[in-house]
């Protein structure tokens, strides 16, 4: 029940700056991670809404990334795609 909360003042925190979510693939592991889920689907709304406050970035492999995006219509809109490879 507390992770809506967290992520909220994850992102009163990084309003004015950068939220850097390193391996954001792994915030959804399987069908069954719900906290994961929730997290994202409560971060999309501030996202939006703070789209001048604040940047948000998902780091993580490529394929594994291009997984979480293909899982949620709404996640795709909103994040650019960016790819660099090391």
């Amino acid at each position: 029940g507390q992770t809506g909360l967290k992520v909220m003042e994850l992102v009163e925190k990084a309003k004015g700056g950068v939220l850097f979510i390193d391996e954001a693939y792994a915030l959804v592991l399987g069908e069954n991670d719900n906290f994961g889920k929730e997290a994202l689907d409560t971060l999309i709304a501030p996202i939006e809404n703070n789209r001048n406050d604040m940047m948000v970035i998902m780091a993580g492999y490529p394929d594994k990334m291009a997984e979480l995006m293909k899982a949620n219509e709404g996640r795709q809109k909103l994040f650019r795609k960016c790819h660099r490879q090391a």
